[in-house]
């Protein structure tokens, strides 16, 4: 998603322009570094609790997959979480920011 795209997407959900646009361009440098490294953020995790994670989107670093095409859903970041060895996301207005 673009950066304009996501911020039409929260502003739509609740979210003021301001908290839209900061969160857009947090998301939109993650997607950016995580396609060649790996980068550690937070986000606010579904029960609540803070998740502090080290992900990434690089070919170079995720192990290949079997057969499953990609999806993508609205609203929603997938990334592959370096520590879990597994696919993750989260609820674009739950990203906190990079660590």
């Amino acid at each position: 998603m673009s950066k304009d795209e996501i911020v039409r997407y929260l502003t739509s959900t609740g979210y003021s322009r301001n908290q839209a646009e900061f969160k857009a361009e947090i998301i939109s440098g993650l997607e950016n570094d995580m396609r060649t490294d790996i980068v550690s953020f937070q986000y606010l995790k579904k029960d609540g609790t803070i998740r502090n994670a080290r992900g990434t989107l690089s070919d170079e670093l995720v192990p290949p997959t079997n057969g499953s095409s990609e999806r993508k859903s609205i609203g929603v970041f997938t990334y592959f979480d370096i520590d879990k060895q597994e696919w993750r996301c989260f609820k674009l207005g739950n990203i906190i920011n990079r660590i």
